[in-house]
């Protein structure tokens, strides 16, 4: 299971987002679909790590407010020998109230993958979860 915390910043009027997943999963996928070894969170941890890290998030990750995608940064990672928390950060916007979700973080991979996204924005709080029948929601619902 992946857990995203989604929420906006009204001083920066950003979306922060903090994705955690397990450091063996993510390891595993992106070892697979690029052909190396990465070594994550390792000595060993190969210098296209990140790059690719980002790659495989920001196609299996998205958010769109009012039909339109939000652009997502890549901020960086932690990793420990458990988990992997991913930052990413959006573009300026206007404050939603209601955001489309696209997660299909890992369901190719693992049939019984769950990725529950979580978002907050001020006093609006709401959850929302995906697999590998679906990839695509609203929060709210």
């Amino acid at each position: 299971m992946s857990t995203t915390d989604v929420k906006y910043h009204s001083e920066t009027k950003t979306l922060q987002s903090t994705i955690k997943l397990f450091t063996d999963d993510i390891e595993k996928v992106i070892n697979e679909e690029n052909g190396i070894k990465i070594f994550l969170g390792t000595e060993r941890e190969v210098k296209e790590t990140d790059h690719l890290l980002e790659k495989y998030i920001l196609s299996h990750f998205e958010l769109k407010t009012k039909n339109e995608t939000v652009k997502l940064t890549f901020l960086g990672k932690e990793v420990d020998q458990n988990y992997t928390w991913i930052y990413l950060e959006s573009n300026e916007i206007s404050s939603p109230k209601r955001i489309e979700i696209i997660n299909s973080l890992l369901v190719d991979y693992f049939e019984e993958q769950s990725n529950r996204v979580n978002f907050e924005n001020g006093s609006i709080k709401n959850s929302n979860s995906f697999h590998k029948d679906k990839t695509e929601g609203f929060i709210p619902q």
